[in-house]
Order: C-alpha cells, then structure tokens, then sequence
C-alpha cells in the first residue's frame, strides 16, 4: 500500500505529547522509512532492504542517535488506519518524522530493472547536520542485504561529515567564525558540497560580512548537495538579487518552484519572469493588473488563458475563459472551448461552473456524446439525480456500446429501490436493473460468454451483490435475492466478492429450505425430495465457502443443514423415492 501525504491527519494525543523531545535531549532521533518503489509490486523488496539498512545505521549510530524502530512506525501508521509497512511519498514521510518526534529520517525511492538502485534522502528536522543522498545500485541477482550493505557502507562518510556539520553550527553559534569554516572544509573532506555544511558556512559569510560572492558560493555548494532544498535556492537567489543579477536569480528561483511546485507564494515572488520563461503565474499576475483598468482587452485575455492553462492554474483559467467568452462571439459553439474549460472546471472541482460549462455545450451542439457525458458528470456531482438520469440515458441512446452510462442509470434507480418489509418491493424496477446489468455484460463479454473486460464484469458484480445481499439480509424475498447473489458470483471473475457473497446466498438456501421441506412433508413428492437435497447441497457449499465472513452464524446454520441431510435418506425410503 502507497499512503500519500496523508499521515498528517495524525492528531498527537495527549499521551504522546507529553512524551515530546525535551529541550535538553542528548540523543537525536533517527527515522528510516523504506524508500519507495518504482514499481508497486517492489514494495516487499523495499521494505525487506529498509529492514536489513535499519539494523546497520543503528549499529553505526548507537552512540549518536536512537533509530526509532520499525515496530514503532508501524504504531504510528496504523494508528493512522494504514498497515504497518504502508509506502509513503515525501510529504507524507516529514509528516511521519515530526509526529515521532524525529530529529532526522531516511527517506528515498527504488527501481529494480536488471539491477537494484537505491536512492536514499538524509533530511535534517533539527541541527543533526545529516543532509544529502545515498546512491547505490547493486548488480544482479542481489538480495537486500547486499544493498543494505552498499548503502551502508557510503553511510560512514555521511555520519563524518553531519558530525563536523553540527562543529560547525556549534561554533557560528558561539562566534567562533574561524572554527566554523574550519569544520565545514572539514565536513567537505567526507562529502563535497555537503548540504547542512554548507549552508553553515553560508551564514558565518554573512555573518562576517564578506562579499556577496563568498555566500554564493558556498551557497551554489549546497544545492549541489541537495538540490531539493527549497531554503538553499531561496538564499541563492536572494544572494544574486543582492549582487544585481536578475537574470541569474530569475533562473534559481525557477529551481527553487521546481524543488516545490506547491509553494504558490514563490510563484507570485518571482515578479520579473514572463510566459516564454514559464514563469506563469507572474504573467497572471502581470495581466490581471492590466485588466482591471481594461477588463475588456482581448489580446491581454487570451494571454492570461495561455498562461492559465499552460501553468495549470484552473480557477484563473475558468475566470479568463468566461470572460473571453462574453467578449468572442466565435467562442459559442467552439467544440474545442468548451472541452477546455469543462476540464479545467473540473480539475478545480468548481460545480457550478461544471453545471453551466456542460449545459452551455450540450445546448450549442446537442449531438456530441462527450459533452452529454461532461453534463451527466456535472450533475451527479452536484447531486442532481432527476436530470443526471435524464443525461445518461440521451448518452446511451448516442453510444449504444457505453458502459458507464447504463451502469450508472443502474446506479440511480437502485437508489430509488427500497429493500424493506415494510414497503411493497419494486420488482419491476429490480427486473428493469437486471436487464441494464446483463446488457453491460454483454457488451464486455467474449462470444463464448466469457469476460472481455474483467473491470466491467467486477463492477457489475458489485450492484448485484448490495441489492441481492440487502433482499436475503432483510428477509424481503430470498428468490430474488439468490437470484442477485447467484448473478453476483458469476460475474465476480476476481473472487473479491466472494466469501460475502457466499455468506448470503448461503442463508438465502437456508431460509428457503423450511417451507420447502413442509411442502415435501404435505404431498410427500420424491420430485420435491431431489430438489430439497439439491437446495441442501448448495446451501452447504455456499456457506461453507462464506463461512470466515460470520464464523458463529455459518457454523450453526451448517449444523441445522446437516439435520435436514440427514432427513433426506428417511424421505426417500418413507416415500419409496428411488
């Protein structure tokens, strides 16, 4: 499993507050997250390489810092609601490292082609001076503690330098300028441009007031050592506009959005770029102060809509279309118009304007089945059920081989649909479902009746079964609901569904076994005997496949089935059934 930026919905309790880092503590600690992999199924690799590269640092580390423990992150993320060896992205490991209270962690990614490469991220929370990258690729056919080894190994002159890094803080901070410098070089001895030394030495500069090229360079150091700390490309950029290089500074602050393309704040920083230097927001930014004195210049419109929409700005984008659109009559009816700005309304996830995008399209060119699919979006969005229906069924009737609009016509008359013994159940709409299910079916289906599209025939198994469930659960009708549940096991060619689905229909074969049974007692009929046991067998089978779903329940009701078994042999010979 892949979490990404979500363990900041961690709230620290008290408990574990209480239990934060205090001023004065001697050991720092350290996090090692397993670094993620390319490829999903590498996961087990990864996590198996972050294992046996713990066990190392913390054998190397013992006396500088506590490794917090894998048993002690797996608490965390499943504290969380993930499991433990959950994979996490970059945002969501720094949310990890501060909830556990960590001074620094180990974060990074991996691909396995032939060979195992490893890229592992030293990211310091609180003056560890550990910073920079781990880079190793094993050869082939390596297991994980070789590659643990390797990055163990490059670890040792990592740990070295951090040390002389933290020297060097030591000192600045107590104005020893001259030990300062001394233990960065000493720093840059283990690892050249070494990050956290080099931002060191950046500061006693400034703080010595040497030439504004003395700070660039140590500062051009440090992003050469880390190249995606946003700090160390901010004070570069910084260093340059003080020197008069507003180029050059234009070009750092480029590298600094690209180390964090979230910080909208840097965008609008950055006031001397244009559209050609891709610096979009600033021409937003250039052109809404133009527009507000001439809201009705064309030209300065559809620059912004360039600029909008080649830097991804969707609400700025939906803001320039509507007002190009009330200026450029050539605009209504423009196929290609309307796709951009339904688009870029729903990746701003603004409803409204998906509403009126939508219905603007379908009124100017009522035949296009995309547009009818962008208003059926739009209104199931805006929970506009009545006329979703109303656009789904036009779309069916455009494109009679789409599968997502009779799948969600399903979807809304099952909503309507009330399985309840106190209501009369609507059997023809259910019959009505049904036949928009089987023909969704067929429409993936091989000639041999076999899946074409495995995804389709899941999905369709999946309406069958809350329904067929719902019907055997609430004691409303069990036909129908074997019915349902059967149709739903057909189509479960991934067997995601299948043990629920078991469970019910077992029951559903249960319930129906008693009035059966006083049927067979009343007209004694051997006809009547087979069918009992066939029902029997079924029922056994089904609940014994669903039986992990309620353990109690399926041992029991296979207990009372195994009664009525044993009632079959009588049957037969009471009866004289051959």
């Amino acid at each position: 499993m892949i979490a990404c930026g979500v363990v900041g919905g961690m709230v620290l309790p008290a408990s574990a507050a209480a239990q934060a880092r205090p001023q004065a503590q001697q050991v720092d600690r350290l996090m090692v997250l397993a670094p993620l992999p390319v490829d999903p199924g590498d996961s087990a690799m990864a996590v198996a390489i972050a294992d046996e590269f713990r066990s190392r640092v913390e054998g190397k580390t013992r006396r500088q810092m506590n490794v917090i423990s894998k048993d002690r992150i797996g608490e965390a993320l499943e504290a969380s609601g993930f499991s433990r060896e959950a994979m996490l992205d970059v945002s969501a490991s720094e949310q990890l490292a501060r909830f556990l209270q960590s001074d620094a962690y180990i974060v990074g990614r991996m691909e396995r082609n032939s060979a195992i490469a490893v890229h592992y991220h030293l990211v310091d929370l609180r003056r560890t001076g550990l910073s920079g990258w781990l880079h190793y690729t094993a050869p082939a056919g390596a297991v994980p503690k070789d590659v643990a080894e390797g990055l163990a190994d490059q670890l040792d002159a990592q740990l070295k330098a951090a040390s002389s890094a933290r020297d060097c803080v030591d000192r600045r901070d107590s104005r020893d300028y001259s030990g300062a410098k001394s233990r960065a070089r000493r720093a840059f001895e283990f690892v050249p441009n070494h990050l956290s030394a080099a931002m060191c030495l950046a500061i006693v500069h400034e703080a010595l007031r040497d030439p504004v090229d003395s700070q660039i360079v140590a500062l051009e150091m440090a992003v050469k050592g880390d190249s995606t700390s946003t700090r160390a490309w901010e004070m570069l950029g910084r260093q340059y506009q003080v020197k008069g290089d507003t180029l050059k500074a234009a070009e750092v602050f480029q590298k600094q959005l690209a180390a964090d393309p979230s910080d909208a704040r840097l965008r609008t920083g950055v006031a001397a770029l244009l559209i050609t230097q891709k610096q979009y927001d600033q021409a937003r930014v250039l052109l809404d102060e133009g527009l507000k004195s001439h809201p009705e210049d064309v030209q300065a419109l559809q620059l912004k809509v360039r600029a909008c929409k080649d830097g991804s700005l969707w609400p700025c984008l939906l803001e320039a279309n509507a007002a190009l659109y009330e200026l450029d009559s050539s605009l209504a009816g423009n196929a290609q118009f309307y796709l951009e700005t339904f688009g870029a309304a729903q990746s701003a996830n603004d409803t409204v304007a998906m509403l009126r995008w939508s219905g603007e399209a379908v009124s100017r060119i009522p035949d296009n089945v995309v547009f009818w699919r962008a208003r059926a979006a739009a209104l199931k969005t805006a929970g506009r059920d009545d006329s979703a229906l109303v656009a789904y069924r036009r779309i069916a009737e455009l494109d009679s081989k789409d599968i997502a609009a009779p799948l969600q016509i399903a979807e809304i008359l099952m909503g309507r649909i009330v399985i309840d013994t106190a209501v009369p159940l609507d059997t023809a709409g259910l019959r009505g479902i049904d036949e928009l299910l089987a023909r969704v079916a067929g429409l993936r289906s091989t000639p041999a009746g076999a899946p074409a599209d495995t995804g389709v025939w899941m999905n369709v198994a999946a309406r069958y079964f809350q329904p067929g469930a719902q019907l055997v659960q609430k004691r409303v009708s069990f036909p129908l609901g074997t019915y349902w549940l059967e149709q739903s096991l057909k189509y479960d060619v991934r067997k995601q569904l299948a043990s629920q689905a078991n469970f019910f229909l077992g029951l559903a074969y249960f319930f129906q076994l008693g009035d059966l049974d006083a049927r067979l007692r009343e007209t004694k009929s051997c006809a009547l005997v087979s069918e009992e046991a066939q029902l029997i067998a079924k029922a056994k089978a089904a609940m014994t496949a669903g039986a992990s779903v309620q353990e109690a329940t399926a041992t029991q009701i296979l207990q009372y089935l195994g009664q009525y078994e044993g009632l079959v042999p009588n049957y037969r010979q009471t009866f004289k059934c051959p």
